[in-house]
This record gives C-alpha cells, sequence and structure tokens, in this order.
C-alpha cells in the first residue's frame, strides 16, 4: 500500500533572542500530545513558502520577516509519496490577531531555548522525524564530513 500524499512544508521559527518555537499538538494516530515544529499540508498549487508562512501563522501566533529554505525530504518514502520542504524563519513577529486553527488541532506554543530543544531530542521526547531533521538541520548541528 502507498499513501498518495500532497506536498508539505516544515518551519523552524528561531526568535530573535535565539529561542526556537516549538509546539505540543495532540496527534490521533498515536493517540499522544508531541513536541514538534510548525507543519502543514501544501492546498493544490500553492507554493511551498506560501504555504510556509500561512502554516507558521496559523499554528504558533506568529509571522516572519526573513525565510531560508534548507532541504527537502521524504518523511516515510517507503509507505509515502510525501515530500516536505524545511524553512528557517527568522524576524519573528506576534500577530495582534490569532489566525483561526484547523478544527482538529489542538495546540499550544512552547519557546524553548536551543539547548533544551536540542535536549528534547536527545531524551527522545521530540519524536517525529520531521522535527528532529528540522531542529537538527536547521540549527546546523549535524556534523558533515
Amino acid at each position: 500500500m502507498v499513501i498518495l500524499h500532497p506536498p508539505s512544508v516544515v518551519i523552524l521559527p528561531v526568535l530573535d533572542d535565539g529561542r526556537v518555537v516549538l509546539i505540543r499538538q495532540f496527534r490521533h494516530a498515536i493517540k499522544r500530545t508531541i513536541y514538534e515544529i510548525p507543519a502543514g499540508t501544501r492546498e493544490p498549487n500553492e507554493p511551498a513558502l506560501a504555504c510556509a508562512k500561512r502554516e507558521l501563522m496559523e499554528e504558533t501566533g506568529y509571522s516572519a520577516s526573513r525565510w531560508k529554505r534548507i532541504c527537502e525530504f521524504y518523511p516515510a518514502p517507503g509507505i509515502s509519496t510525501e515530500r516536505m520542504d524545511l524553512f528557517v524563519a527568522r524576524g519573528l513577529k506576534k500577530l495582534k490577531k490569532r489566525i483561526p486553527m484547523d478544527k482538529d488541532e489542538r495546540i499550544t506554543v512552547h519557546p524553548a531555548p536551543v539547548h533544551r530543544a536540542l535536549q528534547l531530542v536527545r531524551q527522545n521526547k521530540i519524536m517525529d522525524a520531521k522535527s528532529i531533521i528540522g531542529i537538527l538541520w536547521g540549527l546546523d548541528r549535524v556534523k558533515w564530513k
């Protein structure tokens, strides 16, 4: 079985003081609330950056003035066609009015120092691949040879 899935985005939001914006979200498939970084599925014909900007605002209540596309990857190529674009968002500003989330989303925002985000990865408290990739690669913590 192959899951046909549209492209999506994942965003590593970084505040001016260096903290990263994590979210906690209930995931029905695993019946748990987990730490993640914001992400979402692109609408038909929606450019990746436009989707990233929309998802950042919807899931965190922030907008960003600076964007950098880091990479693209397949989070589960053995079962899904989904391809994700990773962006780092900087120059964050809190929105005056929060954009409504999707009806099935229960999300809380948790800014964290970089050392705490990395600790959550090491402690297996950030467990989803997109967030692990986003934090490690987005913060340039991967040691390339």
